[in-house]
């Protein structure tokens, strides 16, 4: 894409010389317009070549918006944002692999804080110019469904908490009900943290649950 560009500008301008000289020095003039346009080119090329697929689709389309020939300073900018952007997508991709792993184990805290870590990392990779398409916005539906997973299971530990307590003071009565609500919060944060898990964003609706939940507390 950038190449043709490039090479059409040189022969454009090479042609529009030669048209208006029409002389012996016109087509001298041409071919070091030519030459020096293939020669950004050829650093194109040459600065794109080690990167990878994505990261040189960037470079490429990058020089093409320009919409002038790329200065030397302009492409190593490109090429450096590039790589930026292609090691915050890398890093971002690993901590989401810890992420699924930790909601997978029950540990929606930490899951939570990968999740954090990964939206940020996507983020700073589009901020460089990086594809990232809907990444981000997945990876905040995924952050509000593992908060929510989170919470649901600080409440339940909790009512555990209360229930073995009412337990040892000889009120089973209520100590059943806090067992009973602690079994309905950790059920409702394993489908949050089903939903954080990453790859999955469908947060469950629970409105009916927590409703439910007070009305146990009370029996």
């Amino acid at each position: 894409m950038a190449d043709s560009f490039l090479g059409d500008i040189g022969n454009t301008v090479g042609a529009t010389v030669g048209s208006i000289l029409n002389d012996g020095t016109v087509s001298g003039i041409g071919s070091a317009i030519g030459e020096a346009v293939s020669h950004l080119e050829l650093d194109v090329s040459a600065a794109t070549a080690a990167l990878t697929q994505s990261a040189s689709t960037q470079v490429v389309e990058a020089v093409h918006d320009l919409g002038h020939p790329v200065t030397q300073e302009e492409l190593d900018d490109l090429v450096h944002k590039a790589q930026d952007a292609d090691a915050h997508k890398i890093e971002a991709e690993a901590l989401q692999h810890q992420q699924a792993k930790a909601a997978e184990e029950g540990d929606y805290h930490k899951a939570h804080e990968l999740q954090h870590d990964a939206e940020w990392n996507l983020q700073a990779a589009a901020d460089a110019g990086g594809h990232v398409g809907t990444t981000v916005v997945d990876a905040q539906k995924e952050g509000a469904a593992l908060g929510n997973a989170d919470w649901q299971q600080q409440i339940a530990h909790e009512a555990v908490h209360d229930s073995v307590a009412y337990a040892e003071s000889g009120d089973l009565h209520t100590a059943a009900n806090y067992a009973h609500i602690a079994d309905d919060h950790a059920a409702t944060a394993a489908d949050y943290g089903h939903a954080g898990d990453h790859g999955s964003v469908a947060a469950p609706d629970t409105s009916a649950d927590a409703a439910h939940d007070s009305s146990a507390a009370t029996e």
